[in-house]
């Protein structure tokens, strides 16, 4: 037994009061790490979060369909059409439809009349662990917007629900899939969120109203355009990549938009020297005098200048975000700086006060920022068009 003396008990009373505050403090410092890392994932994209969000809900979804399988139906059906234009001609391939239900068929209504799936479906349709479950989710959409996917030749591997066969027999399919919904080409998913991610104040500087109130794309090839100063310019760019007559364009609108066509078109071996170029021809235009500069740079930077962290919340900026936030400091707008503060506050301190000092517009910025101004967007009303 132990003798506990009055001298002693103080020293034993702060010993336990000790000890329940280490391991009070332990409890709490695992259950708060416990707490933020299944919260981490849950981290909004703030420059984007409705595109965010579903980008994010398309991943968690395809990833429990890997862990978990996919329940769908599907219905292959052989069509032979005959008709007669100079001659007798038969037509015949095979109509797909593919059902799911719950979540995937709420997540599929969810992005009908975006652009979302040509955006986004590439990347897993060409990876070997979800391209089974993206070709299902494709012909589903198809299968809800339109009542059926025609091809030439029948899908067997989702007829017989097999994986593997699919993975051995991609290759032969994907090219089809690719071309029927345009998933080679971002530019579409592209001119939404850049549409949604510039202030509406400047929507009539930079999106002409004959393309936009007439349900057209908003940012047409400059070869169609009409306007005979940029078509010569779009086809020296075409032919050489050679961007010296576009450089040589006034600012008008109708120039802005061919620059816009190919920022958001062309491929990503080029579009880094199309956005330093753009960037020079801004800042040769009266760039003080055309604020709209300043908001259609943010909406630039804001489709594809970064990759957001949704574990950390931080924006890591590439090469050609870079370039964009460079202009955005230095050519200050209101409209700019609640954006400015969120790219600033993740993980790019350092980065935004080296460019102010470099600019000279660290207090022009500061008061801005005292009294930021939430600017208004709207979404993108543009169904699914038969591509003009």
């Amino acid at each position: 037994m132990i003798r506990i003396t009055h001298n002693r008990l103080p020293w034993l009373i702060a010993l336990v009061l000790a000890y329940v505050f280490v391991l009070t403090s332990t409890n709490a410092a695992v259950e708060g790490k416990s707490k933020l890392t299944s919260a981490s994932g849950a981290v909004t994209d703030k420059l984007k979060p409705s595109h965010h969000q579903k980008e994010k809900r398309l991943r968690q979804m395809v990833d429990r369909f890997v862990a978990e399988g996919l329940d769908y139906k599907i219905r292959i059906k052989y069509e032979k059409t005959t008709f007669s234009f100079l001659g007798r001609h038969e037509l015949e391939g095979y109509d797909h439809t593919v059902h799911v239900s719950g979540e995937a068929k709420d997540f599929l209504r969810a992005c009908e009349g975006s652009f979302f799936i040509e955006g986004n479906f590439l990347r897993y349709l060409q990876d070997p662990e979800y391209s089974f479950y993206a070709a299902v989710l494709l012909l589903a959409w198809e299968t809800l917007d339109a009542g059926v996917w025609p091809n030439d030749v029948p899908l067997e591997p989702l007829e017989k629900k097999d994986k593997e066969l699919w993975n051995r027999e991609r290759d032969r399919h994907i090219p089809d899939l690719v071309d029927s919904f345009h998933l080679d080409d971002p530019k579409l998913y592209r001119v939404q969120v850049l549409f949604e991610s510039t202030s509406v104040k400047y929507h009539p500087a930079i999106f002409p109203n004959r393309l936009y109130y007439n349900g057209r794309l908003i940012i047409d090839d400059p070869v169609f355009s009409g306007v005979k100063p940029f078509i010569d310019a779009a086809r020296e760019f075409n032919a050489s990549t050679n961007t010296a007559k576009l450089m040589a364009l006034s600012l008008t609108q109708e120039h802005v938009c061919g620059w816009l066509y190919y920022l958001l078109s062309c491929s990503e071996t080029i579009r880094l020297d199309i956005t330093k170029d753009f960037c020079a021809w801004c800042r040769k235009s009266e760039p003080k005098e055309n604020p709209f500069l300043s908001a259609l740079m943010m909406g630039l930077f804001i489709v594809d200048g970064y990759v957001f962290d949704d574990e950390k919340g931080a924006y890591n900026l590439n090469d050609r975000g870079k370039l964009l936030l460079d202009y955005i400091v230095e050519f200050s707008i209101l409209e700019n700086a609640t954006r400015l503060k969120i790219i600033r506050d993740g993980g790019n301190q350092s980065l935004v006060e080296d460019l102010m000092k470099k600019h000279s517009t660290t207090e022009t910025w500061q008061e801005l920022l005292k009294n930021p101004v939430e600017p208004k967007f709207v979404k993108y009303k543009l169904s699914r068009p038969g591509i003009p």
